[in-house]
C-alpha cells in the first residue's frame, strides 16, 4: 500500500517515530493530532495535513500498522447497540487497577444489570473485546461486528409465557367449524 493511503488514520493511541523521537497520539481531530513525546513527556500538537506530508516524506514513521482495524463503514442501528453495549464493558475494564483480574470481573454484575443484560460476558470474550479495543486505538468501531450474526433469533425471558399463551389461545382451542367438519367425515 501507498504511504500516501494511511495519512488519514493517525488514532489516539497510536505510536509514531517523529525524527527519531518515539512519540504517541495523545488525540486526534480532524484538524490537529497531539503528539506525547516519551522520552521528555512533552505534548505538541500538529496540523494533520503537516503530519501527513511529514509520512509522506518519511519524516514520521508510524510503528504499529496493526492499529488500522478493517471495520464496516457503516453500522445498523442494531449493530450501533451493539457496539455501544461492548464500549461499556471495556471501558469499565479499563477503570480497573487489573482489568482481567478476578475482583475486577466481579463488578461486571453491576454494569451488565445497568446495560439490560441477564449476565456479563465471559472472561475469554472480554479478553478478545479489550484487545480489540487498545488495538483499534481505543476507537469506537474497532468494537463493531465485521460480520453479520447467527440468524437464530433470541427472546428475551419475559416474552416466552407471552407467546406460549397466544399460541394456546389461538391452537388449542376448539374450533367449532373443524369440529363439525369431522363429525360429518365421520
Amino acid at each position: 500500500m501507498k504511504k500516501g493511503m494511511y495519512s488519514h488514520f493517525f488514532k489516539i493511541g497510536m505510536e509514531i517515530t517523529i525524527g527519531g523521537k518515539e512519540a504517541t497520539i495523545a488525540f486526534a481531530s480532524p484538524a490537529v493530532i497531539l503528539v506525547h513525546f516519551k522520552d521528555t513527556g512533552i505534548y505538541d500538537s500538529i496540523e494533520r495535513h503537516q503530519a501527513a506530508q511529514m509520512y509522506t516524506d518519511c519524516e514520521l514513521e508510524i510503528k504499529q500498522l496493526e492499529v488500522l482495524v478493517s471495520t464496516k463503514q457503516a453500522l445498523t442501528l442494531d449493530e450501533q447497540a451493539e457496539t455501544n453495549r461492548k464500549v461499556e464493558y471495556v471501558k469499565y475494564l479499563l477503570e480497573q487497577r487489573e482489568p482481567l483480574a478476578k475482583e475486577s470481573l466481579k463488578g461486571l454484575r453491576a454494569v451488565a444489570i445497568r446495560l439490560g443484560d441477564r449476565k456479563a460476558p465471559s472472561k475469554s470474550t472480554l479478553g478478545r473485546w479489550l484487545e480489540s479495543y487498545q488495538q483499534g486505538g481505543h476507537h469506537f468501531m474497532s468494537l463493531a461486528p465485521l460480520k453479520p450474526g447467527p440468524k437464530r433469533t433470541r427472546i428475551a425471558v419475559h416474552f416466552i409465557d407471552d407467546i406460549q399463551e397466544a399460541l394456546d389461545d389461538r391452537y388449542l382451542v376448539v374450533n367449532p367449524a373443524l369440529f363439525s367438519i369431522s363429525i360429518m367425515i365421520w
